[in-house]
């Protein structure tokens, strides 16, 4: 019969095989599967950090403590793990694997090498945050269609006071703002970060969604809800490598052909237009309304009209059959941006329910 020193070690040979086995198989999904960067690369990390910790075991004892062949374990098996419906359902299994088999490292290195613990104790607690993220992308990539409910969709950008800013976007989400975006290419990074960051808060709050123009980087910062491209951007393929499918993508699109590209090649939703003279904003040629016919036959995804849609055209845009719109100076200019805001999502919310119906 072995002794505790001996059974430690034969605890710990099972479980760093176990621990690295749940990372390979995340990784492999991250990598291979989901194709997405940030977490593959975050998974990598920590499985060489987690080789690191295990290399200051004694390599011999834990070969000699290796019994396979008498291992009790081996011959006890359950229902669940002969199947796996989906490639979440596989995380799942990886990521439970992967916590126990950590915690067990951790218990019993005390035993064996008490000064490798504490590094095993850390790589712990980056398991957790990194089974939560790998999860919540596969939660995501599962059900990932952007939300139906969105109507409402506001474009805004850094030139007012960082208070304003915060004081009109917390006004209008709470009224019926679905989905705010950051763009703004003239003011520098850091600038832009904070205003972002203080979108984040205010949407979190009230349950809307926050996307960032173009800027990648910022978006993954923030962890944001999606990112939005124009034609002249990144390609969706490429893009959805970096985020992969923790993040919602969105196009611009000016013409049928670029809406029916933009589905096809996986965008989450897309912008239409311009469809009317804006005031924020000058176009050398519009799309008009009878783009938005076209799209409301021929395209499946969330789809919002922008370019100069106050309350006064929002009925054309409606009888084209479109019930989602990107605004920015009729919100924002507004002598009263919430009741703006509030007529636009109700009408809004009344046309797509009488279509509906």
């Amino acid at each position: 019969m072995m002794n505790d020193f001996q059974a430690a070690y034969r605890i710990l040979d099972a479980n760093a095989n176990r621990a690295s086995e749940g990372l390979r198989t995340l990784e492999e999904i991250a990598r291979m599967a989901i194709e997405n960067l940030v977490l593959s690369t975050k998974l990598k990390t920590v499985r060489h950090d987690l080789q690191d910790a295990i290399a200051g075991l004694d390599p011999s004892k834990l070969l000699e403590a290796r019994d396979t062949a008498h291992d009790i374990g081996t011959t006890i098996g359950v229902p669940q793990e002969s199947s796996r419906s989906n490639l979440l359902s596989i995380a799942q299994a990886a990521t439970g694997r992967l916590q126990q088999s950590i915690r067990c490292l951790e218990e019993f290195s005390k035993v064996v090498a008490p000064n490798v613990a504490d590094r095993f104790e850390a790589i712990r607690y980056r398991i957790y945050d990194l089974n939560a993220e790998m999860l919540l992308t596969l939660g995501r990539r599962e059900s990932r269609e952007f939300p139906s409910e969105t109507r409402l969709y506001l474009l805004c950008d850094c030139s007012s006071s960082l208070e304003l800013f915060s004081e009109t976007l917390r006004s209008l989400c709470k009224v019926g703002v679905d989905v705010v975006q950051i763009r703004d290419k003239k003011v520098d990074d850091r600038k832009l970060l904070e205003y972002a960051r203080e979108a984040q808060e205010i949407t979190k709050e009230n349950r809307s969604l926050l996307i960032m123009n173009d800027r990648i980087d910022i978006a993954l910062a923030l962890d944001a809800d999606g990112i939005h491209l124009g034609q002249e951007d990144l390609p969706i393929r490429v893009a959805r490598k970096i985020v992969g499918d923790r993040m919602y993508v969105g196009v611009s699109t000016h013409d049928l052909e670029q809406a029916i590209a933009a589905e096809a090649e996986g965008a989450d939703y897309i912008g239409c237009g311009p469809t009317f003279v804006s005031k924020t904003k000058a176009f050398p040629s519009f799309a008009g309304v009878e783009f938005l016919r076209q799209i409301a036959q021929r395209i499946t995804i969330p789809a919002f009209a922008i370019g100069g849609i106050d309350l006064s055209n929002l009925q054309e845009v409606i009888d084209a059959g479109v019930f989602r719109i990107a605004v920015q100076g009729s919100l924002l200019q507004a002598n009263e941006p919430a009741i703006a805001a509030a007529d636009f999502a109700s009408r809004l919310k009344e046309a797509a329910a009488a279509r509906e119906f």
